[in-house]
């Protein structure tokens, strides 16, 4: 009688774990299809809402990174971990950004997300918004105190990011953020190297009227002069910042 009774009591275990499991797929089906409603049906027969895919994504990313709203809305009331990470040890908020989404970081933020956690490669939210060129969502995350001055594997900051990519606006917003202008990266190279290096004109403008230091030097003894002959881009767009250095007191 006892073994009967136990058989049956693992036979719904078994039962139950299974439909868990559907439950999960039918989740992970809905998400990539961009289907809400799919998506609380599945949760409602019990899926987990922190379920994850082979990459160790969860329900919650997959959602963000493909940039379903409404998914994301559900699942964060759903109680989502909005902290977790994948194998990357990209979170949501961090997918969220490499896609430019800025009312989905806000979301993300109001459901908990780390504004400051980091991949596996040092960088946050931030720095990913800031190399995108994403302004909008830069200025939310600075005044919802986002570290303008948080440093990746390598020592480069958002406004780094942000030189070399030539993305002014958010220069601007990172400078106005209190973004140091003269941080110095594990090479010492400076936002103001980066852009003299990528020949991003119009930005080293900018960083010279924040009193970037034109003669600082990197490892190996160059200055952003220096780097800018050296640099990529056009020899008269590199012609024009060697002027520009010059004229602001750089030495040979």
């Amino acid at each position: 009688m006892r073994r009967s009774r136990s058989m049956v009591l693992l036979l719904g275990v078994l039962i139950s774990l299974a439909s868990c499991g559907s439950a999960d797929f039918a989740l992970k089906q809905a998400i990539r299809s961009g289907d809400a409603a799919a998506a609380k049906a599945a949760i409602d027969k019990g899926a987990d809402v922190n379920t994850r895919d082979e990459t160790g994504r969860t329900a919650l990313m997959l959602a963000a990174e493909k940039g379903f709203t409404e998914i994301v809305k559900l699942l964060v009331e759903k109680g989502a971990d909005a902290k977790a990470k994948d194998k990357d040890g990209n979170t949501a908020l961090i997918l969220a950004a490499q896609q430019g989404s800025k009312d989905m970081v806000e979301l993300l933020l109001a459901g908990g997300a780390d504004l400051e956690a980091k991949d596996n490669n040092g960088s946050t939210a931030l720095m990913w918004a800031a190399s995108k060129g994403d302004s909008e969502t830069v200025k939310l995350m600075l005044d919802k105190g986002a570290d303008a001055n948080a440093k990746n594997q390598n020592g480069d900051t958002a406004l780094m990011r942000a030189a070399e990519k030539g993305r002014n606006e958010t220069v601007k917003i990172l400078l106005a953020g209190r973004a140091d202008v003269n941080a110095l990266n594990k090479d010492n190279w400076t936002a103001l190297m980066w852009a003299a290096y990528a020949a991003q004109t119009e930005t080293v403008k900018v960083l010279l009227a924040e009193k970037a230091n034109v003669n600082a030097r990197d490892k190996e003894g160059r200055t952003a002069l220096k780097l800018a002959d050296a640099g990529s881009g056009r020899w008269d767009q590199r012609a024009e910042i060697t002027k520009l250095l010059k004229k602001a007191g750089a030495l040979p």
